[in-house]
Parts: structure tokens; C-alpha cells; sequence
């Protein structure tokens, strides 16, 4: 019996033992686990906030970095070919930290402006690209080319043995001749055919690619009128006068007409049209400023003599005996009748009187 008794004694002690064994295994593993766990939370709230504060350099660098496109914009707006091969470097602190931007104006090979900008703060970088566009200046001085004295949208129609051109033609449509055989000392280029004679040492190139057409600013000129020269706000017929605006401009809202013999010391621009029919003298006082400017037509009906560029967007009508020392530009057709000498100005035609100081910027777009 008392054998009995101890081995049940045992038996239970065993069974204690085994449970508090149990109890400590189960316990470590829980602590271990918890322990486990914090490692992971600690590790995944690191990494985290590692990404979180990497991130918001990243986007402190990227901001630097347009902040640097913004910088040599302003500078390439003060003096733009000075600056559109120059670099620079800027400093700007942010939450108590000094990031910097270092930017670069290089030209590509469609003489485009590339600004490249990069932005760094503690280490961490970015890039941004912007495309300029250039001036509105140099795209219409590339469109207007180097030896261009007549420029048409459509057709060039050519008349009279007694005329002489001084420069290169082209026609978006057809080059004709009319009556005689007008005399081109240049090369002559059209979409079309060319029926005009070409003289010898000069090319004739029939089925040539079309051109842009150069865009003057009507409405910088008629601004330009109203701060200081000479601004008509409904159609007005000259009456014999010479005109003197202080800037050499006169503006038009409307149609001009010169019936009696009048003058303008500058050029008339019109948001209509141009009709000259008695004796007109005009003097350019701005180098590189236009002739005449007109939204519709221009029809040139007596001897007169101009000094500047003559733009009509329909079309340029020449009639009797005159000179022409800048050339003939139109988004519509061109006829020279009768004698006509038509001479290229070396100086850049002012497209736009905002030309004459800082030129306007053309934005192209982010390239990255």
C-alpha cells in the first residue's frame, strides 16, 4: 500500500513538473515572438520613415531643381544672349538645410535652348530639362532666311522686263511670269512650277519644300501706337499730310488710303487695308522696322519708293515705278507689275517692336 502511495506521489510530481515545463517552453516562445515582432516593427518603421525622408528630399531636389529652370529663364529674359550659353548656381535654404541648383544652357542641334537644372539637398539628387523655342525674333529671322526678298504663301506672279530682284524668291504654290521677262538676280524656289526665267550663276528649284511664313505682332504694334505714335481707331484717308509718330508707328483699326500726296516718317500698320494711290513718301526712322503692315491687302498704284519690309496677309499688288529696300512678304499671292527694283536689307526686321528691347521667350516644354 505504501508503495503504492509513493509511486502515485511521484507520479503526480512528474506530472507537475511536465506542466511547468510546458508553461516555460510556451512562455519563451511568446516572449520570443513578441520580441520577434518589435524587431519587424522597429525594422518596417524604419524603412519607412527612411522612404518618407527620402522622398521628401527627393521632392525638396526636384523643386530645386525647376527652381533653377525659373532663375535662368528670368536671366535669359534681362539678356538673353549672354545667357543662353552661360551657367549658374543658386543656394536656397529649406526647413534649416541649404540645398543648391546648378543649371546649364546649352543650344541642340535645331538651335533650340535646352536648360538643364539640377537640384541637390543632403545628398539626394534630381534633373529637370526645359526646351526653349528661342525668340520670336530668331524663329521668324529663320523663316524669313538669310537671303530672302519675296516670301508667299501662295502664288508669285513676276511681270516686265525692266524689273529687277536682288535676292532669292519662293512660292508656296507657282512662280509666274507675266507679260516681259522680269530679271531675278537670285535663286527662285516654289512648291509648284517656276516659269520665270533664271538668270545665270542662280538655281531654279521647282517642287521645293514649302516655308513658314514669318508672323509680325499686329498687336504689339498697336499697342505700341497707343503708347507713343499715332493710332486711327476707325478707317482714315490721308489728307496730304506727313505723319511723325514719336516711335515710327502709325496704327489703323481699320482701312488706310492715300489719295493725296502725304508721307510717314516710320510705317503705317493697318488691320485692313493698304491702298496707296498718289504720291506717297515714307522715311524709316527705326532700323529694321516694317514698311507696311496690313491684315488684308496692299496694293501699291503709284511711284513711290519704301524703306522696310511690306506684309500683307491676303495679298501685295504692285503697280508702276517704284524701289523697295527691304523685301515682300504675304500669306497670300504677290504680283509685281511694271518696274520694281527690290533690294534685301542687311538689318533684322523688327517682327515685333517688342524686339527692340529684351525679346519674348518662346517655351517649348519639359523634356524630363
Amino acid at each position: 500500500m505504501r508503495c503504492e502511495m509513493r509511486n502515485m506521489q511521484i507520479t503526480d510530481n512528474t506530472v507537475a513538473g511536465n506542466r511547468e515545463g510546458s508553461a516555460f517552453i510556451s512562455v519563451m516562445f511568446v516572449t520570443f515572438m513578441l520580441i520577434a515582432i518589435g524587431f519587424v516593427m522597429t525594422y518596417v518603421t524604419n524603412s519607412a520613415s527612411y522612404r518618407v525622408r527620402k522622398d521628401k528630399l527627393a521632392v525638396q531636389s526636384l523643386a530645386l531643381a525647376e527652381s533653377g529652370v525659373a532663375d535662368m529663364v528670368a536671366a535669359l529674359g534681362t539678356n538673353y544672349y549672354y545667357w543662353k550659353t552661360r551657367s549658374k548656381t543658386g543656394y536656397i535654404v529649406v526647413g534649416g538645410n541649404t540645398g543648391t541648383y546648378n543649371v546649364t544652357c546649352t543650344t541642340a542641334s535645331n538651335l533650340n535652348v535646352v536648360v538643364d537644372s539640377t537640384g541637390t539637398m543632403r545628398g539626394e539628387s534630381r534633373t529637370t530639362t526645359l526646351e526653349l523655342l528661342g525668340t520670336a525674333q530668331e524663329r521668324n529671322n529663320r523663316r524669313w532666311g538669310t537671303n530672302f526678298v519675296i516670301l508667299a504663301d501662295e502664288y508669285v506672279k513676276l511681270s516686265a522686263s525692266a524689273m529687277r530682284i536682288y535676292a532669292d524668291v519662293h512660292s508656296n504654290e507657282d512662280m509666274l511670269e507675266g507679260p516681259g521677262n522680269p530679271i531675278v538676280y537670285g535663286n527662285l524656289s516654289a512648291v509648284g512650277t517656276i516659269a520665270v526665267n533664271v538668270q545665270p550663276g542662280y538655281a531654279g528649284t521647282p517642287g521645293a519644300a514649302a516655308r513658314e511664313i514669318p508672323e509680325f505682332d499686329f498687336e504689339a504694334y498697336r499697342q505700341a501706337a497707343i503708347d507713343g505714335g499715332i493710332y486711327f481707331p476707325a478707317s482714315v484717308s490721308l489728307p496730304g499730310t506727313t505723319l511723325s509718330p514719336p516711335n515710327g508707328i502709325v496704327y489703323c483699326n481699320g482701312d488706310i488710303t492715300v489719295n493725296n500726296s502725304s508721307g510717314v516718317n516710320g510705317c503705317i500698320v493697318a488691320n485692313g487695308n493698304i491702298t496707296i494711290n498718289n504720291r506717297f513718301v515714307q522715311t524709316q526712322i527705326v532700323p529694321g522696322m516694317p514698311a507696311l503692315l496690313a491684315t488684308g491687302h496692299v496694293d501699291l498704284n503709284n511711284r513711290n519708293n519704301y524703306q522696310g519690309v511690306i506684309y500683307a496677309r491676303l495679298s501685295v499688288e504692285s503697280d508702276n515705278n517704284k524701289d523697295l529696300y527691304g523685301g515682300i512678304i504675304s500669306d497670300g499671292w504677290i504680283d509685281i507689275k511694271n518696274r520694281m527694283q527690290v533690294y534685301r536689307e542687311t538689318t533684322n526686321v523688327l517682327w515685333s517692336p517688342r524686339d527692340v528691347g529684351d525679346p519674348e521667350i518662346i517655351v517649348g516644354g519639359w523634356l524630363r
